[in-house]
């Protein structure tokens, strides 16, 4: 503890504050890891078309997290502090998921019974 009292309004503006200013940096990393995962998951699909919704949910989960394995690995540091412990780490990875569910449902083709 530093001595001084953090208010709910000072952490909602910090918070805001991450929110948009982070997209700058962070948004594209995320696209990068979504412009290679979601079409790898997609080939794999071909092969087994009854797990697509399993499939781009594990791509997701698996193109977030490995940003963070990889910059920690080659830059020694965790560039989002959060995932810096294992909850932020897994939080990010159920981003991940959530990404790939998007993306499953917004592919989906109309009269597409895949679900």
């Amino acid at each position: 503890e530093m001595g001084f009292e953090v208010t709910f309004a000072q952490r909602l503006e910090a918070a805001f504050h991450d929110v948009t200013h982070m997209a700058e940096i962070y948004m594209p990393v995320i696209a990068v890891s979504m412009i290679i995962a979601l079409p790898v998951a997609t080939v794999i699909i071909k092969w087994v078309p009854n797990l697509r919704l399993v499939g781009y949910v594990l791509a997701g989960v698996v193109g977030l997290l490995a940003i963070h394995i990889i910059i920690k690995a080659l830059v020694g540091i965790s560039g989002i502090a959060p995932t810096r412990t294992m909850i932020g780490l897994l939080a990010q990875g159920l981003a991940g998921g959530l990404g790939g569910l998007v993306f499953h449902y917004v592919t989906l083709v109309k009269g597409d019974n895949k679900k």
